[in-house]
């Protein structure tokens, strides 16, 4: 809620600063989750289904093609919840490259025109766009759960506040990586050590390397630029994936 109303820190009635301070820096009176096994969430099941299931996967007006704001950006910094998320575009398949290759996966523009891009995706093996993984979201009646209060989001959220300097203490990096981790970890992309993400398209498993510390954080657009606007961007960057 105190991050919700960042353009209304300057209003003393709110006190956003000082109450964002008091709740970081007193974790006995206003403990913090350490983990995301502390989320508030929903727990699909087969009666209480996940929206995407195997009851829906013929009906293509429940199978969306990706956004390229989320799809694209993350391609851009090599980030492994593409392979989680999604299915390579046919098109790109057609012209050589493999369900392993990120710049495979290719989201449509927001702004397209949906005549335009129903026309795109017309044909199963030369669409120009991805779809929502298959084996993620519609193998299962429960994927995964509906978070309602995240851990992820709230190490976001702290690493925001340290940037703008609401609060007083703390490393804003350090809650960045966390945030990171947390939501990688929530797709079950290895975080703490070097390890591989397994991506299975049209029957075969494809295991795609990934080390967080050694080349993923490392990349410009990753790691934390400080408590600065760019920092700021990162931040919101990511709490957004």
């Amino acid at each position: 809620v105190l991050i919700a109303l960042s353009k209304k820190e300057g209003e003393a009635d709110l006190n956003i600063k000082g109450k964002m301070n008091e709740i970081f820096s007193n974790p006995t009176k206003y403990p913090l989750f350490t983990g995301m096994e502390d989320n508030l969430q929903f727990q699909y099941n087969n009666i209480n289904k996940y929206p995407s299931n195997p009851d829906n996967l013929g009906f293509d007006a429940t199978r969306y093609n990706m956004s390229a704001t989320y799809l694209n950006n993350l391609v851009t910094i090599n980030d492994p919840r593409v392979f989680i998320v999604a299915e390579p575009a046919t098109k790109q398949l057609k012209n050589g490259k493999t369900p392993a290759n990120i710049t495979a996966y290719v989201g449509a523009p927001s702004g397209e025109d949906l005549a335009d891009m129903s026309s795109k995706m017309s044909t199963v093996d030369d669409a120009d766009y991805s779809l929502r993984s298959r084996s993620r979201y519609y193998s299962s009646y429960a994927p995964e759960p509906g978070v309602l209060i995240g851990y992820a989001e709230m190490c976001f959220n702290i690493a925001e506040g340290i940037n703008r300097g609401w609060i007083t203490s703390g490393d804003a990096e350090e809650w960045y990586m966390k945030g990171i981790k947390a939501s990688l970890g929530f797709y079950g992309i290895p975080v703490d050590a070097a390890g591989s993400v397994s991506k299975t398209y049209e029957g075969i498993n494809y295991v795609i390397p990934f080390d967080f510390s050694g080349s993923y954080y490392p990349q410009a657009a990753v790691k934390y630029k400080g408590n600065n606007a760019d920092g700021l961007t990162q931040i919101l960057t990511q709490k957004y994936f």
